[in-house]
Protein backbone atom coordinates (compact mmCIF):
# COMPACT_ATOMS: atom_id res chain seq x y z
CA UNK A 1 0.00 0.00 0.00
CA UNK A 2 2.95 2.52 0.62
CA UNK A 3 4.52 1.91 -2.65
CA UNK A 4 1.25 2.39 -4.66
CA UNK A 5 0.74 5.64 -2.50
CA UNK A 6 4.45 6.99 -3.59
CA UNK A 7 3.26 5.31 -7.50
CA UNK A 8 0.21 7.30 -7.34
CA UNK A 9 1.82 10.62 -5.65
CA UNK A 10 4.63 10.72 -8.90
CA UNK A 11 0.86 10.36 -10.56
CA UNK A 12 -0.72 13.27 -8.94
CA UNK A 13 2.30 16.08 -8.00
CA UNK A 14 -1.01 18.34 -6.98
CA UNK A 15 -1.11 16.99 -3.61
CA UNK A 16 2.31 17.45 -2.66
CA UNK A 17 1.48 20.92 -4.12
CA UNK A 18 -1.46 21.05 -1.75
CA UNK A 19 0.73 19.61 0.98
CA UNK A 20 3.03 22.49 0.71
CA UNK A 21 0.40 25.52 0.63
CA UNK A 22 -1.18 24.10 3.31
CA UNK A 23 2.42 24.49 5.18
CA UNK A 24 2.76 27.84 3.97
CA UNK A 25 -1.07 28.65 5.33
CA UNK A 26 -0.42 27.30 8.97
CA UNK A 27 2.58 29.42 8.63
CA UNK A 28 1.12 32.81 7.99
CA UNK A 29 -2.20 32.19 10.47
CA UNK A 30 0.56 30.76 13.23
CA UNK A 31 2.51 34.55 12.82
CA UNK A 32 -1.29 36.09 12.76
CA UNK A 33 -1.89 34.32 15.85
CA UNK A 34 1.09 35.21 18.04
CA UNK A 35 0.27 38.94 16.98
CA UNK A 36 -3.21 38.28 18.55
CA UNK A 37 -2.10 36.53 21.50
CA UNK A 38 0.68 39.37 22.18
CA UNK A 39 -1.75 41.72 22.50
CA UNK A 40 -4.58 39.80 24.62
CA UNK A 41 -1.38 38.54 26.80
CA UNK A 42 -0.73 42.36 27.64
CA UNK A 43 -4.17 43.16 28.49
CA UNK A 44 -3.93 39.45 30.86
CA UNK A 45 -7.76 39.03 29.94
CA UNK A 46 -8.27 35.24 30.75
CA UNK A 47 -11.00 34.73 28.11
CA UNK A 48 -9.47 36.28 25.40
CA UNK A 49 -6.56 34.19 26.15
CA UNK A 50 -8.11 30.92 26.09
CA UNK A 51 -10.29 31.56 23.13
CA UNK A 52 -7.17 32.87 21.27
CA UNK A 53 -5.63 28.82 22.00
CA UNK A 54 -8.79 26.75 21.12
CA UNK A 55 -9.12 29.17 17.83
CA UNK A 56 -5.27 28.48 17.45
CA UNK A 57 -5.55 24.69 18.05
CA UNK A 58 -8.96 24.59 15.97
CA UNK A 59 -7.39 26.42 12.77
CA UNK A 60 -4.12 23.90 12.79
CA UNK A 61 -6.55 20.97 12.89
CA UNK A 62 -9.10 22.17 10.02
CA UNK A 63 -6.18 23.21 7.66
CA UNK A 64 -4.56 19.54 8.45
CA UNK A 65 -7.61 17.70 7.85
CA UNK A 66 -8.43 19.51 4.61
CA UNK A 67 -5.30 18.31 2.96
CA UNK A 68 -5.99 14.64 4.44
CA UNK A 69 -9.83 14.38 3.00
CA UNK A 70 -8.21 16.09 0.01
CA UNK A 71 -5.66 13.54 -0.65
CA UNK A 72 -7.58 10.65 0.56
CA UNK A 73 -10.26 11.81 -2.12
CA UNK A 74 -7.07 11.52 -4.65
CA UNK A 75 -6.52 7.82 -3.72
CA UNK A 76 -10.29 7.10 -3.27
CA UNK A 77 -10.43 8.20 -7.31
CA UNK A 78 -7.74 6.14 -8.21
CA UNK A 79 -9.17 2.80 -6.38
CA UNK A 80 -12.49 3.78 -7.92
CA UNK A 81 -11.32 4.58 -11.62
CA UNK A 82 -12.52 7.89 -12.11
CA UNK A 83 -10.45 8.91 -14.89
CA UNK A 84 -11.45 12.48 -13.64
CA UNK A 85 -8.83 14.81 -15.20
CA UNK A 86 -7.55 16.25 -11.81
CA UNK A 87 -9.09 14.60 -9.20
CA UNK A 88 -6.80 16.42 -6.41
CA UNK A 89 -8.58 19.55 -7.56
CA UNK A 90 -12.38 17.92 -7.31
CA UNK A 91 -11.38 16.64 -4.19
CA UNK A 92 -9.89 19.93 -2.72
CA UNK A 93 -13.21 21.42 -4.16
CA UNK A 94 -15.94 18.83 -1.82
CA UNK A 95 -13.02 19.06 1.05
CA UNK A 96 -13.59 22.88 0.92
CA UNK A 97 -18.02 22.82 0.32
CA UNK A 98 -20.05 20.00 1.04
CA UNK A 99 -17.57 18.13 3.49
CA UNK A 100 -16.09 21.54 5.30
CA UNK A 101 -18.78 21.54 7.84
CA UNK A 102 -17.71 18.18 9.08
CA UNK A 103 -14.35 18.93 9.09
CA UNK A 104 -14.66 21.46 11.52
CA UNK A 105 -16.58 19.69 13.57
CA UNK A 106 -14.49 16.97 13.78
CA UNK A 107 -11.25 18.93 14.22
CA UNK A 108 -13.22 20.85 17.15
CA UNK A 109 -13.29 17.83 19.46
CA UNK A 110 -9.54 17.54 19.13
CA UNK A 111 -9.13 21.45 19.89
CA UNK A 112 -11.09 21.61 22.80
CA UNK A 113 -9.68 18.75 24.51
CA UNK A 114 -6.22 19.92 24.09
CA UNK A 115 -7.12 23.32 24.90
CA UNK A 116 -8.39 21.53 28.13
CA UNK A 117 -4.86 19.66 28.39
CA UNK A 118 -3.26 22.94 28.21
CA UNK A 119 -5.15 25.29 30.61
CA UNK A 120 -5.24 21.75 32.80
CA UNK A 121 -2.27 22.01 36.12
CA UNK A 122 0.36 19.95 35.16
CA UNK A 123 3.05 20.43 37.96
CA UNK A 124 2.20 18.85 41.07
CA UNK A 125 2.47 21.84 44.27
CA UNK A 126 4.32 20.45 47.23
CA UNK A 127 1.31 20.98 49.81
CA UNK A 128 -0.52 18.31 47.81
CA UNK A 129 -1.03 15.11 49.93
CA UNK A 130 -0.23 12.00 47.83
CA UNK A 131 -2.90 10.66 46.57
CA UNK A 132 -4.08 14.45 44.98
CA UNK A 133 -0.50 13.83 43.15
CA UNK A 134 -1.39 10.62 41.53
CA UNK A 135 -5.13 11.63 40.72
CA UNK A 136 -3.19 14.93 38.94
CA UNK A 137 -0.80 12.25 37.46
CA UNK A 138 -3.47 9.91 36.31
CA UNK A 139 -5.67 12.93 34.84
CA UNK A 140 -2.96 14.13 32.59
CA UNK A 141 -1.76 10.20 31.41
CA UNK A 142 -5.58 9.71 30.57
CA UNK A 143 -6.23 13.11 28.86
CA UNK A 144 -2.85 12.55 26.83
CA UNK A 145 -4.41 9.10 25.90
CA UNK A 146 -7.73 10.50 25.31
CA UNK A 147 -6.12 12.51 22.82
CA UNK A 148 -4.05 10.54 20.83
CA UNK A 149 -6.75 7.83 20.71
CA UNK A 150 -9.14 10.79 19.33
CA UNK A 151 -6.53 11.19 16.66
CA UNK A 152 -6.35 8.20 15.63
CA UNK A 153 -9.98 7.80 15.25
CA UNK A 154 -10.38 11.33 13.28
CA UNK A 155 -8.07 10.26 10.85
CA UNK A 156 -10.45 7.62 10.11
CA UNK A 157 -13.73 9.30 9.96
CA UNK A 158 -12.41 12.39 7.74
CA UNK A 159 -10.83 9.08 5.40
CA UNK A 160 -14.78 7.89 5.60
CA UNK A 161 -15.42 11.50 4.76
CA UNK A 162 -13.29 11.89 1.48
CA UNK A 163 -14.43 8.59 0.03
CA UNK A 164 -18.16 8.19 1.03
CA UNK A 165 -19.49 11.82 1.35
CA UNK A 166 -20.60 11.34 4.87
CA UNK A 167 -21.51 14.16 7.45
CA UNK A 168 -18.75 13.57 10.55
CA UNK A 169 -21.51 12.07 12.80
CA UNK A 170 -22.23 8.78 10.34
CA UNK A 171 -18.30 8.87 9.28
CA UNK A 172 -17.60 8.33 13.43
CA UNK A 173 -19.59 5.19 13.28
CA UNK A 174 -18.62 4.08 10.44
CA UNK A 175 -15.04 4.30 11.69
CA UNK A 176 -15.89 2.33 14.64
CA UNK A 177 -17.70 -0.11 12.86
CA UNK A 178 -14.49 -0.49 10.67
CA UNK A 179 -12.50 -0.68 14.18
CA UNK A 180 -14.77 -3.38 15.55
CA UNK A 181 -14.24 -5.66 11.89
CA UNK A 182 -10.65 -5.45 11.16
CA UNK A 183 -9.47 -4.99 14.91
CA UNK A 184 -6.01 -3.04 15.36
CA UNK A 185 -5.16 -3.27 11.26
CA UNK A 186 -5.67 0.48 10.79
CA UNK A 187 -4.01 1.77 13.59
CA UNK A 188 -1.12 -0.57 13.65
CA UNK A 189 -1.07 0.64 10.20
CA UNK A 190 -1.05 4.23 11.25
CA UNK A 191 1.62 3.66 13.61
CA UNK A 192 3.77 2.11 10.85
CA UNK A 193 2.88 4.95 8.61
CA UNK A 194 4.03 7.78 11.06
CA UNK A 195 7.02 6.09 12.33
CA UNK A 196 8.26 5.81 8.19
CA UNK A 197 7.10 9.68 8.03
CA UNK A 198 8.87 10.84 11.24
CA UNK A 199 12.12 8.77 9.68
CA UNK A 200 11.84 10.28 6.51
CA UNK A 201 11.71 13.81 7.44
CA UNK A 202 14.78 13.31 9.65
CA UNK A 203 16.84 11.51 6.79
CA UNK A 204 16.07 14.98 4.78
CA UNK A 205 16.55 17.29 7.31
CA UNK A 206 19.80 15.44 8.04
CA UNK A 207 20.88 15.56 4.69
CA UNK A 208 20.10 19.00 4.19
CA UNK A 209 22.10 19.96 6.92
CA UNK A 210 25.15 18.25 5.70
CA UNK A 211 24.38 20.49 2.44
CA UNK A 212 24.24 23.78 4.56
CA UNK A 213 27.10 23.11 6.31
CA UNK A 214 29.01 22.00 3.29
CA UNK A 215 27.98 25.10 1.65
CA UNK A 216 29.73 27.93 4.70
CA UNK A 217 33.27 26.98 3.86
CA UNK A 218 32.87 26.13 0.19
CA UNK A 219 31.75 30.13 0.04
CA UNK A 220 33.83 31.29 2.76
CA UNK A 221 31.33 32.30 5.10
CA UNK A 222 33.03 31.04 8.28
CA UNK A 223 33.47 33.98 9.96
CA UNK A 224 30.20 35.66 9.27
CA UNK A 225 27.93 32.73 9.34
CA UNK A 226 29.36 29.60 11.42
CA UNK A 227 28.48 26.08 10.11
CA UNK A 228 26.59 24.43 13.05
CA UNK A 229 24.09 27.58 12.78
CA UNK A 230 23.60 26.91 8.78
CA UNK A 231 23.47 23.12 9.85
CA UNK A 232 20.74 24.14 11.93
CA UNK A 233 18.59 26.53 9.90
CA UNK A 234 19.16 23.66 6.85
CA UNK A 235 17.85 20.72 8.73
CA UNK A 236 14.77 22.63 10.27
CA UNK A 237 14.32 23.80 6.09
CA UNK A 238 14.96 20.03 5.07
CA UNK A 239 12.78 18.52 7.89
CA UNK A 240 9.69 20.81 6.77
CA UNK A 241 10.13 20.77 3.02
CA UNK A 242 9.80 16.71 3.42
CA UNK A 243 6.87 16.86 6.01
CA UNK A 244 4.47 17.85 2.91
CA UNK A 245 4.96 14.51 1.52
CA UNK A 246 4.83 12.24 4.24
CA UNK A 247 1.16 13.33 4.93
CA UNK A 248 0.49 13.11 1.16
CA UNK A 249 1.51 9.30 1.86
CA UNK A 250 -0.11 9.05 4.90
CA UNK A 251 -3.84 10.48 3.64
CA UNK A 252 -3.26 7.76 0.64
CA UNK A 253 -2.62 4.61 2.05
CA UNK A 254 -4.93 5.39 4.70
CA UNK A 255 -7.57 5.66 2.19
CA UNK A 256 -6.50 2.60 -0.05
CA UNK A 257 -6.62 0.21 3.48
CA UNK A 258 -10.47 1.98 3.58
CA UNK A 259 -11.85 1.44 0.13
CA UNK A 260 -9.74 -2.02 0.80
CA UNK A 261 -11.88 -3.07 3.70
CA UNK A 262 -15.36 -1.94 2.47
CA UNK A 263 -14.98 -2.76 -1.34
CA UNK A 264 -12.14 -5.85 -1.94
CA UNK A 265 -13.57 -6.44 -5.31
CA UNK A 266 -13.40 -3.16 -6.99
CA UNK A 267 -9.53 -3.96 -6.70
CA UNK A 268 -9.83 -8.04 -7.25
CA UNK A 269 -11.70 -7.72 -10.43
CA UNK A 270 -10.80 -4.07 -11.69
CA UNK A 271 -7.28 -3.32 -13.60
CA UNK A 272 -5.18 -3.20 -10.40
CA UNK A 273 -5.67 -6.74 -9.15
CA UNK A 274 -1.93 -7.39 -8.98
CA UNK A 275 -2.25 -5.47 -5.63
CA UNK A 276 -5.31 -7.50 -4.56
CA UNK A 277 -3.20 -10.52 -4.66
CA UNK A 278 -0.69 -8.48 -2.80
CA UNK A 279 -2.45 -7.66 0.01
CA UNK A 280 -4.63 -10.92 0.15
CA UNK A 281 -0.91 -13.00 0.29
CA UNK A 282 -0.34 -10.20 3.51
CA UNK A 283 -3.30 -10.86 4.82
CA UNK A 284 -2.96 -14.26 4.77
CA UNK A 285 0.75 -14.20 6.25
CA UNK A 286 -0.97 -12.27 9.27
CA UNK A 287 -3.20 -14.79 9.96
CA UNK A 288 -5.99 -12.33 9.11
CA UNK A 289 -7.52 -13.15 6.57
CA UNK A 290 -10.38 -13.75 7.88
CA UNK A 291 -10.91 -10.73 8.74
CA UNK A 292 -11.83 -8.92 5.91
CA UNK A 293 -14.43 -10.59 3.98
CA UNK A 294 -14.40 -11.60 0.30
CA UNK A 295 -17.10 -9.63 -2.26
CA UNK A 296 -17.09 -12.25 -5.07
CA UNK A 297 -20.78 -10.65 -6.75
CA UNK A 298 -18.37 -9.33 -9.72
CA UNK A 299 -19.55 -5.81 -9.01
CA UNK A 300 -16.41 -2.90 -9.94
CA UNK A 301 -17.80 -0.12 -8.59
CA UNK A 302 -21.25 0.48 -6.19
CA UNK A 303 -20.03 -2.87 -4.25
CA UNK A 304 -19.90 -2.71 -0.13
CA UNK A 305 -20.28 -5.38 2.17
CA UNK A 306 -23.34 -6.08 3.68
CA UNK A 307 -22.42 -4.79 7.23
CA UNK A 308 -21.74 -1.62 6.20
CA UNK A 309 -25.66 -1.05 4.71
CA UNK A 310 -27.37 -2.80 7.22
CA UNK A 311 -26.67 -0.02 10.24
CA UNK A 312 -28.60 2.72 10.21
CA UNK A 313 -30.92 1.96 7.82
CA UNK A 314 -33.91 3.46 9.12
CA UNK A 315 -31.40 6.85 9.56
CA UNK A 316 -30.96 6.77 6.36
CA UNK A 317 -33.87 6.71 5.00
CA UNK A 318 -34.98 9.26 6.49
CA UNK A 319 -31.53 11.94 5.64
CA UNK A 320 -33.02 13.73 2.40
CA UNK A 321 -34.40 10.61 0.90
CA UNK A 322 -31.49 9.24 0.11
CA UNK A 323 -31.88 5.71 0.94
CA UNK A 324 -29.12 2.99 2.30
CA UNK A 325 -27.60 1.82 -0.89
CA UNK A 326 -27.26 6.07 -1.84
CA UNK A 327 -25.54 6.23 1.52
CA UNK A 328 -23.56 3.48 1.57
CA UNK A 329 -22.10 3.24 -1.80
CA UNK A 330 -18.86 5.65 -2.59
CA UNK A 331 -19.18 8.83 -3.98
CA UNK A 332 -17.10 7.10 -6.47
CA UNK A 333 -18.94 4.56 -7.75
CA UNK A 334 -20.45 3.64 -11.14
Amino acid sequence: MLRTSVLIIMDTPAMVLLAGCATLTQGLWVLIWSYAFAGSGATADPLSILFLILANFWTVQVIKNVVHVSCAGTAASWYFSTNEHNPTKAAFVRAMTTSFGSICMGSATVAVLRTLRMVTPRRIQPQQNALSAVLCSLTLLLSSCLERTLLLFNHLAFTQIAIYGDEYGRAAKQAFALLQKVGLLPLANLALLQGIGWFSCIIGGGLAALIGAAMVPGFGLTEVFPPWAAATMSFLIGFSAVMPLTEAVDSCTTAIFVCFAKNPSVLRHGPRSELYEHIMEALAYARADDIIEEDDKGDSGSDYTEEYTDDDSDSDSDEGGRGRQGQAAPRYGT
